[in-house]
């Protein structure tokens, strides 16, 4: 079994010193200045300090957008 790391907003850390790898958990939510709803997920994975790769996803939109080192990628398309 692998462990890693958890770092969220709400503040859990657990295992954030002990690990190498760490996942970073965002969950997206409120309300934008013309009163539409947002939310989603933020999610990514530092290794030793540096991140790796990261995902926002959007339902309400249907927006994907994934970024990792030198590529950058929304609902598939670079870019």
């Amino acid at each position: 079994m692998i462990r890693v790391g958890v770092l969220t907003r709400v503040g859990s850390t657990r295992g954030t010193k002990n690990h190498p790898f760490v996942w970073v958990l965002d969950p997206v939510n409120g309300i934008e200045e013309r009163l539409l709803p947002r939310f989603g997920m933020s999610i990514a994975v530092v290794h030793n300090g540096k991140s790796v790769i990261g995902c926002i996803s959007n339902p309400i939109t249907g927006i994907k957008t994934v970024g990792m080192r030198g590529k950058t990628t929304r609902n598939g398309a670079l870019v």
